[in-house]
């Protein structure tokens, strides 16, 4: 009852982190638009957001066993709010970076620990289900981010100071999970280079998949707008089409999860990865039909998304305690790595190709997944 209690708790809190992501995103761009910087360079100030994870990495582990996790996800926490607000005092792109990166550096300790402390806390007969769970409650606060953009505006301190109250409501619900540091401790590997290199030999299915995940969707959100738009929709109808995107994903996760507890895991990872990458392929001859794009972009989103889930339930399943604290930082690191690389070499196809680069290079990406997937289940059925 306990532990269930506890999973709830840090369910909220990395919900609740991830809405403050998702909210902090368009503001910041909005606001250096308004202060006349172009899009380059609130492109290349927005890496600053994808960084932090590399920052706190080589530190992570040492980080856990000297402060425990509750402490440390807490500090991260406090860090990034306090950053948060000193953002307002002057927009310029040096400091911006710098603060946005400390920012992300904190909002990364939590997601290690939240998302290591969630896989430690399940028993693995129901580890799908509570991901899936996890994934769907994550998606919803990630979708309600944006609203508040919308509802705060993004013109003064409001929006920051509403920023900084989310991490602030995100610490009770982390702090009264008193079973997570019993769940993240015991023996493992000193941290450092070693470590990480051991994980990703133990691991490098579910690791790659993670980056496969984070190139197709941050390529998806970055650059089907261009894709929607030079395909002849208004600006609004594209808005519409990515948001139909990540209502897929809402639904899909616990379904997928209910499967990963009752087939073998890596088969389930391999199908969907293919059906994700079979509407990718069936884009461009549906993106003109305005009633099939619709169930098209729902099944995208959530095959797309089941990445994910499936990602994080294969890691909780190969490592425990401390030492799935410090998988959980390899697999954060591998999902930072696939959203600074996906929307660069997938823009470049795009430039190359034409539009058509984005649905053709996701979807090889997602194909060559879905074969190592199952060619990785059929080596080890056991494993799967």
């Amino acid at each position: 009852m306990a532990a269930r209690r506890d999973l709830a708790l840090v369910i909220g809190t990395a919900s609740i982190v991830g809405m403050t992501i998702s909210l902090s995103l368009p503001l910041l761009s909005l606001v250096l638009e308004r202060h006349g910087f172009g899009a380059g360079a609130i492109g290349l100030n927005a890496m600053a957001s994808g960084l932090g994870i590399f920052l706190v990495a080589p530190v992570m582990g040492g980080l856990l066993r000297r402060l425990g996790p509750r402490p440390a996800a807490a500090a991260g926490m406090v860090v990034a709010a306090l950053a948060t607000l000193a953002l307002p005092l002057e927009v310029a792109l040096l400091p911006w970076f710098l603060l946005r990166l400390v920012m992300s550096a904190g909002t990364a300790i939590v997601f290690v620990v939240s998302e290591a402390a969630i896989n430690a806390l399940v028993e693995d007969e129901r580890r799908g289900r509570t991901l899936g769970v996890y994934a769907t409650v994550f998606s919803i606060g990630y979708a309600v981010g944006p609203l508040l953009v919308a509802a705060t505006g993004s013109a003064g301190y409001l929006p920051f100071l509403v920023t900084a109250f989310l991490f602030a409501a995100g610490l009770p619900p982390l702090l009264a999970a008193r079973g997570l540091d019993r769940a993240l401790g015991g023996d493992g590997p000193r941290p450092g280079i070693a470590a990480f290199l051991g994980i990703l030999k133990r691991a490098p299915l579910p690791l790659f998949a993670i980056f496969c995940f984070g190139v197709v969707e941050t390529s998806h959100f970055a650059l089907f707008p261009l894709y929607g738009l030079a395909a002849g929709y208004r600006e609004e109808t594209v808005g519409l089409m990515l948001a139909v995107w990540i209502t897929g994903n809402i639904l899909l996760q616990y379904p997928v999860g209910w499967l990963a507890d009752r087939l073998p895991r890596l088969l389930v990872l391999a199908l969907l990865a293919a059906l994700a990458a079979a509407s990718l392929f069936a884009l461009p001859a549906l993106i003109g039909d305005r009633r099939l794009i619709w169930p098209l972009l729902l099944v995208m989103g959530g095959a797309t998304g089941a990445v994910y889930t499936l990602s994080l339930v294969l890691v909780g399943q190969r490592f425990s305690g401390f030492e799935l604290a410090l998988a959980n930082t390899a697999f954060v690191m591998m999902i930072e790595a696939g959203m600074l690389a996906g929307p660069a070499a997938i823009g470049l196809a795009m430039n190359g190709f034409g539009p058509e680069g984005l649905p053709v290079v996701a979807g090889l990406v997602l194909a060559f997944l879905a074969a190592a997937a199952a060619a990785a289940g059929m080596r080890s059925p056991r494993a799967a």
